[in-house]
């Protein structure tokens, strides 16, 4: 997901949309004016992609806007906004109603999938480079082996060379 500012983090481009959608007019006005944050260090640091929002961000909003829809933030499904019914505090919540700490713990275990998906990639790699490394040498030695053989041409072909 590319806007045409150019900005990939899906993160920032969905609460971008929030804030717009509340009349924000941009980051500083609402993490100053919403989330009493001193400036909008926060949520610019969003903007660069792969980051993720802190939970202490996930917190700070939530808390705000109670109808804000964690689960659509994360995942990009449903509506921004959860109904009224989906919001009323004395329902119990839903078992697929996601918390803030079971996010945080599916974002820790993803980030712990993703780097031991990239360390099996380092292995791979150097393990690539280690059977190029020897098949080079099977092959230089099949070559020098090649290459030591004497050449065995017919005596009948010398002799008509000669001639």
């Amino acid at each position: 997901m590319v806007n045409k500012e150019g900005l990939k983090n899906v993160f920032y481009l969905r609460l971008r949309e929030f804030y717009k959608s509340l009349g924000y007019k941009n980051d500083r006005a609402f993490s100053v004016n919403a989330l009493g944050y001193n400036g909008s260090e926060k949520i610019n640091r969003l903007k660069k992609d792969g980051n993720k929002p802190s939970i202490d961000i996930l917190k700070d909003i939530s808390n705000k806007f109670e109808n804000f829809n964690l689960h659509w933030y994360i995942t990009g499904k449903g509506e921004m906004l959860l109904s009224d019914n989906e919001n009323c505090s004395s329902a119990p919540p839903s078992s697929s109603e996601l918390t803030l700490e079971s996010l945080d713990l599916e974002i820790k275990r993803k980030d712990f999938e993703i780097k031991g998906l990239v360390i099996e990639l380092t292995e791979l790699k150097e393990e690539v480079e280690d059977l190029k490394k020897f098949a080079l040498n099977v092959l230089k030695e099949e070559v020098k082996k090649e290459l030591a053989k004497p050449i065995k041409v017919p005596l009948s072909d010398v002799k008509k060379s000669k001639s």
